[in-house]
This record gives structure tokens, C-alpha cells and sequence, in this order.
């Protein structure tokens, strides 16, 4: 019609079909522990330590690769991870739980580098995303699990969910910010659908014992 090659478009009066929401994809806790267990058995504590910050901060994989090692404080019962520039130039302090500051703390201990970067490599005294992405497809390939930088930050936001954690809370920790310093509450709505296994248990809910 816009071509002018037919007088009317016959289907201009049809209502669009509802198509569900893609659920944003993440691992189940078996999944993560499946993980984790692969990477200790053929990884090395850089591995571990990288994997271990994006399935428990949240952090885009960008945002991992420009980690410095000012950016990191840890004390013996808290610790921090700051993201000077994060999507959209934002800045954000995301808080570390036990496991990734235990992992952190073996890998600084363990770091021989004068980099002023977190992570190397061996040609680079700064990790590239690609360089990370490449780590995880080993993973998957040796797991069979679907392990992404994205998979992994869906996962902590899922997880913080699955706790009932207020959504403004989720979405500052997620780095879901507008340019006035307030929470983008529908990004971090994502979080809380339910996945095919969140669907699987319910109906199973239903089964007679």
C-alpha cells in the first residue's frame, strides 16, 4: 500500500497479537554451583575470582574490565567494589558478600602485576570483554550451561528478587539509574518474572503425592 501497489491494507483493522515478555535468562542455583564447581576443577583463581564478582555483584562485563585496584576496598567484614563509570557514565558503590570477598582477597594475594587494573592478561595490563566472553564460552562448552556476562548479572538480580529485596534496591545495585540519581524501577521489574523452571515448579505444585 505504501508502494501504491494495492487500494487498502486488509489487515489495518486485526489486533496485534500478545506476545509474552522475554524473561531475561538466568542460572538456577544448581546451574551457579555447577559453575563454580567446573571453574575450581579446571580453572585458575583469576577465573574463579572474575566468575565468582559477576554472579554475585551484578556488574555489566565492561564495568568488570575497568575495575582498577582503587576501586576495590575490603576490610574483614565488609567490602565494596566502586564503578567510576558505568553504563551511561553513571557512578555506583556495589557491596561485596563473603564469597567474592574471600575469592578477591586469594587473588590479590596471588596477583603479580603492576597494572593499575584488576584483571590482565598475559599480552594486556587491562582484560577486554571479549577476553572474558572467550573464559565463559569454555565454560559453557565444558558445563553445558548458557554462561554469559549476561546470564550472570541476570542471575544476582534474580536472586535479589527471589528475597523479596525492594525493587529501587535491586535496580540501584543492577546499575539502573537515571540522569537524576533515581531508580529505573521497570528494568528491575525484569527480575521478578518468572523463568520456564519458576513456571515448572508451580504446575508441579499441583502434582498428587
Amino acid at each position: 500500500m505504501e508502494q501504491g501497489l494495492a487500494p487498502d491494507n486488509p489487515c489495518a483493522n486485526v489486533d496485534n497479537v500478545t506476545v509474552q515478555q522475554e524473561v531475561p535468562k538466568w542460572l538456577s542455583r544448581n546451574e551457579q554451583n555447577a559453575l563454580i564447581r567446573a571453574v575450581r576443577k579446571h580453572g585458575n583463581l583469576r577465573e574463579l575470582t572474575i566468575i565468582t564478582l559477576l554472579l554475585h555483584t551484578g556488574l555489566r562485563v565492561q564495568e568488570l574490565c575497568d575495575i582498577r585496584i582503587i576501586d576495590v576496598e575490603l576490610s574483614d567484614r565488609k567490602g565494596k567494589i566502586i564503578v567510576q563509570n558505568g553504563k551511561g557514565g553513571k557512578y555506583r558503590e556495589v557491596p561485596l558478600k563473603l564469597d567474592a570477598r574471600k575469592s578477591l582477597e586469594d587473588y590479590l594475594k596471588e596477583r603479580k602485576t603492576d597494572s593499575l587494573y584488576l584483571f590482565t592478561t598475559q599480552r594486556s595490563p587491562k582484560m577486554t570483554a571479549r577476553a572474558v566472553q572467550y573464559m565463559l564460552e569454555k565454560y559453557q562448552k565444558l558445563t553445558g550451561i548458557d554462561v554469559t556476562p549476561h546470564t550472570l548479572r541476570h542471575s544476582f538480580g534474580h536472586e535479589l528478587a527471589v528475597r523479596k529485596i525492594p525493587l529501587d534496591v535491586i535496580a540501584r545495585l543492577m546499575g539502573h539509574m537515571k540522569n537524576d540519581g533515581t531508580s529505573r524501577l521497570m528494568m528491575a521489574i525484569r527480575y521478578t518474572m518468572p523463568g520456564e523452571d519458576d513456571l515448572a515448579r508451580a504446575v508441579e505444585e499441583l502434582s498428587w503425592r
